[in-house]
């Protein structure tokens, strides 16, 4: 009824060490099965799709076979990244862990903002049609030289943030 590899993977697969995640069993390999030895099928960019108490849930693999294989449950700051960079190879040897950066809005003093101000002088760039010299300096000048996104430029610029420091 099924052929010798069917037969050949099956046995394969019953010899290595699965471990349980909520209602499956996942392998070292990143192979999730679910309770009735289905495979999950890994889908673009690494997302599986699961069923947790019946309600269906969306997770990427690669944190399912970590959590699974290391017993470890993760918290929302910790990422689980592939060595490779293939999202779809899930193999617990390829996963790393990192935690992801803190986004906070850097702190400028009072002296520092204005100097942004005056070195951006949008008014007298606008006299002169913003060319030549009155050309620069663009907003991502500006966040590489002081360190900081352009989002943080723009709330300078436009004084959202006089007297918050």
């Amino acid at each position: 009824m099924y052929g010798a590899s069917f037969l050949h993977r099956f046995k394969k697969a019953m010899e290595e060490k699965l471990y349980r995640y909520q209602d499956y069993l996942v392998s070292e390999r990143g192979v999730i099965y679910d309770l009735l030895g289905n495979r999950k099928i890994v889908g673009k960019g690494g997302w599986v799709t699961i069923y947790i108490d019946g309600v269906k849930y969306r997770k990427q693999g690669s944190r399912i076979v970590y959590e699974a294989v290391s017993g470890k449950t993760l918290t929302r700051k910790e990422k689980v990244q592939p060595i490779d960079g293939d999202p779809c190879n899930i193999a617990f040897k390829n996963l790393e862990l990192s935690r992801m950066k803190a986004c906070r809005r850097k702190k400028f003093t009072a002296e520092q903002e204005e100097r942004i101000r005056t070195e951006y002088n949008r008014e007298e760039r606008k006299e002169h049609d913003f060319k030549g010299e009155y050309a620069m300096p663009s907003y991502n000048e500006l966040c590489q030289k002081y360190d900081c996104s352009r989002s943080t430029i723009y709330t300078i610029l436009t004084d959202r943030c006089r007297g918050t420091v």
